[in-house]
């Protein structure tokens, strides 16, 4: 016989912890709305800047070569010089604040700087042109918007990589598909809401979009700063790099983990599996004004497609948490492989782009869902930062090297923008290769339920 339960018993709070960290109910809420109040300005800037600024670069006779290294070689260039430093040195900062938030509020001012003078290149391209007679409104024009664009990226790269790496230190990690998922929801909510109201009309209003993204984000990004309180870390090693140039520590770790079959396969993997959706994404808006499709129809497209993924957003985070992102990722990715290759040779009028697009954007959202926490689940979590200094500086060399020799292809075909979306199929089939090669060496780690990320 069980003994009778007193009146006055209190059953226990369930609580979530990692780290020093624990919450309950009421404080992980808590948590999840600062973290989403940060992901609602991320959203804002990302989803509606990048394609406005493809098209102004358009409107001011840029080619596509022009458009790929302006938008991402050079951004991910500088952002290759900065990385690896941002990765060493935020692991092993510590301060009242925390290891990543200092850095966030240190790149925040940096990237509003960017979208004010974006939102100003009409005025600056005027004063530039006064000062330089022999140059062209146009040329102008394109001075200024590439090099507020360059100074906007590293502003988002610094800090995009030590955002990810604060969410691996405050969510509990049986919880990240379900909190990616409510991420995926804010993001695409803002993203349905631009592009179906806004999206027709921000081309010729570009200042006041630019201006208005630019006061949003700072005000979002520092209150999330000043609210989401980090936990205790433990004291750094020593012996450590020490000053050295970035690529010195860059090529430190990239020394390490090459002696491991492993790392190079889940760098191989993780890099190609991001670039599967780049290549129809890049030029997808050009596209469709070549196809003669109105950005008004276009951004109605967008925002059905962002609307139809945010109702899968959550489910597909429950997906996650149940059987593993590295599983999920494999599953998305060898659908949008089959549509690509369909929407190559499919795609000639205005249903079938709108068909082609509709399905891109929800598989690629599916994907942004289900990959969000694979890195937390692979890399070690004590240098979490560190690990991703190798995979980001070799992804930085593809993205310099591949998305300029893209849009020199696209420019010496005649602008044949099918041949992206053959381009994503291809890197689809490497994707699905190199997978079956890496779930091979992860089961030998422990798998799915008893995996342990080497250290080196």
């Amino acid at each position: 016989m069980t003994a009778p339960q007193t009146e006055n018993a209190v059953p226990e709070k369930k609580t979530w912890s990692i780290g020093t960290l624990v919450y309950d109910r009421k404080a992980l809420t808590i948590l999840f709305v600062l973290l989403l109040i940060g992901d609602l300005v991320w959203a804002l800037r990302a989803r509606t800047l990048g394609p406005i600024a493809q098209l102004l670069l358009k409107n001011h006779g840029s080619s596509d070569f022009f458009n790929a290294l302006m938008l991402s070689s050079i951004p991910t260039a500088m952002g290759m010089l900065m990385g690896p430093v941002i990765g060493y040195k935020s692991d092993r900062y510590r301060s009242k604040w925390g290891r990543r938030i200092p850095f966030i509020m240190i790149s925040t001012p940096i990237t509003f700087v960017g979208m004010i003078g974006m939102a100003a290149s009409k005025y600056l391209a005027g004063l530039l042109q006064s000062f330089c007679p022999s140059m062209t409104l146009d040329v102008a024009a394109l001075w200024i918007l590439s090099i507020t664009w360059i100074i906007f990226e590293v502003g988002v790269l610094v800090s995009a990589g030590v955002f990810n790496a604060l969410i691996n230190d405050v969510v509990p990690h049986s919880l990240l598909g379900r909190f990616f998922g409510l991420f995926r929801i804010v993001s695409l909510l803002v993203g349905a809401g631009f592009t179906y109201w806004f999206f027709g009309y921000a081309e010729a209003h570009h200042e006041v979009v630019f201006a208005v993204v630019a006061v949003v984000y700072a005000i979002g990004i520092t209150a999330m700063c000043i609210f989401v309180k980090e936990g205790e870390y433990p004291p750094v090693e020593q012996g450590g790099p020490g000053r050295r140039s970035n690529f010195a520590i860059a090529f430190e770790y990239l020394k390490k983990c090459s002696s491991s079959p492993f790392y190079w396969l889940m760098f191989s993997l993780i890099i190609v599996m991001g670039f599967v959706w780049m290549p129809s994404g890049t030029f997808i808006a050009l596209y469709a004004k070549k196809l003669g499709i109105s950005m008004d129809y276009y951004g109605k497209i967008v925002s059905y497609s962002y609307m139809t993924s945010m109702i899968l957003a959550y489910p597909l985070g429950m997906w996650v948490d149940k059987f593993h992102p590295l599983r999920c990722c494999a599953v998305v990715t060898g659908v949008y492989t089959v549509m690509t290759f369909w929407a190559g040779f499919g795609v000639h009028d205005q249903t079938s782009f709108a068909i082609a697009l509709y399905l891109q954007n929800i598989i690629a959202g599916a994907y942004w869902t289900v990959s969000s926490p694979l890195q937390m689940r692979l890399f070690p979590r004590s240098q979490f930062a560190q690990y991703g200094i190798v995979g980001g500086t070799l992804s930085s060399i593809l993205h310099i090297l591949a998305y300029p020799l893209l849009g020199k292809l696209l420019d010496a075909s005649g602008h044949k923008y099918e041949y992206a979306f053959f381009a994503a199929s291809a890197l689809g089939a490497v994707t699905l290769v190199l997978w079956v090669l890496f779930y091979r060496k992860f089961n030998e780690y422990g798998g799915l339920k008893n995996y342990k990320a080497p250290e080196f």
